[in-house]
């Protein structure tokens, strides 16, 4: 069901608390400052709310969340601060490569690409090869779209210079607590979600209608 108001459905409510909830828990890092256990149990949640993040990024940009262009540019950036990366860079990563050539070797995504015995290891192999696969396709897609969508590009840049100033600042405040409550977890969620895709796709029927993939609910 629709809303009237300034998002689209109501369930993106969810969205934007989640993302309020990740900003106070990195407040929390730097204003708190934890030590021990207190420090290990943050530090925990920040990343797996890196993660959720990340999947929130991943939804505004198959289905964005305001009925507003700029609001939707706004919220992509404030997306972007949470892990660290423009939100933008998934559009050429996974809309157009992993979407549109699902395991096939323009996938850059693709899990066929590790093929050792042990399950982890191909996990790890493929979290490091798709982290390559994903940089150097972005890289060589914003200099074709510089041209061609100078707007989408911008948007891009903006994103980009948001994550330098918030990075900046907060190193500013306490370099410890960046490097722990927000450094780490920029990390370890971008390796989650690169894992999960591994863990969704491998193994699965790229050609079939229903059973490309393995859903979690």
């Amino acid at each position: 069901m629709k809303t009237k108001g300034l998002l689209r459905f109501p369930a993106d409510r969810r969205s934007v608390g989640l993302a309020a909830v990740h900003f106070a828990l990195v407040a929390a890092g730097f204003v708190v400052a934890p030590h021990g256990l207190g420090a290990a149990v943050l530090f925990a949640a920040i990343a797996f709310s890196s993660f959720m993040q990340l999947i929130s990024g991943h939804n505004a940009i198959h289905s964005p969340m305001f009925r507003n262009k700029t609001l939707n540019r706004g919220w992509q950036m404030i997306l972007s601060l949470t892990f660290g990366y423009p939100v933008s860079a998934f559009v050429p990563v996974h809309n157009l490569s992993h979407h549109m050539n699902l395991q096939t070797p323009k996938d850059v995504l693709r899990t066929t690409e590790v093929r050792h015995r042990s399950n982890l290891l191909n996990l790890l192999h493929h979290v490091v090869m798709a982290t390559v696969h994903i940089h150097v396709l972005n890289f060589a897609y914003l200099r074709v779209m510089r041209v061609r969508r100078p707007v989408w590009f911008a948007q891009v840049r903006n994103e980009l210079l948001a994550v330098v100033a918030f990075i900046v600042v907060l190193v500013a405040v306490s370099p410890s607590a960046f490097a722990l409550f927000v450094l780490a977890p920029y990390l370890i969620g971008q390796c989650m979600i690169i894992g999960f895709g591994y863990v969704q796709h491998d193994g699965t029927e790229e050609k079939s209608v229903h059973n490309h993939s393995r859903n979690f609910t």
